[in-house]
């Protein structure tokens, strides 16, 4: 029997975490842009604009979206603890735009 074509469920998280990234960006006024080829650690950038006259200002953060079906660990209503892979942190550092998870 072939192997039939699957979306799992963390394909599915991912972009259900990065539609809500999307989604509060939008919501400040502010342009998101995801990557749509070959994501290696970055799932877009945000560019800052003024909400009220429209003007942007060539000032980008990269993201990182670690969407989880789940509770974080230690997560409360004040905080919670994501330990990140040293190759992540490593490539996030060597970049020369802020990242957010």
């Amino acid at each position: 029997m072939a192997n039939l074509k699957k979306l799992t469920h963390r394909s599915l998280l991912g972009q259900q975490g990065a539609n809500l990234i999307e989604s509060i960006a939008s919501e400040m006024g502010q342009v998101w842009r995801p990557t749509v080829v070959h994501d290696t650690g970055i799932d877009g950038t945000i560019e800052f604009r003024d909400p009220v006259t429209g003007e942007v200002f060539n000032t980008h953060i990269q993201v990182q979206s670690k969407a989880v079906s789940g509770a974080w660990e230690s997560e409360n209503d004040d905080r919670f603890v994501y330990r990140v892979r040293e190759e992540d942190l490593i490539y996030w550092l060597r970049g020369n735009l802020p990242v957010i998870l």
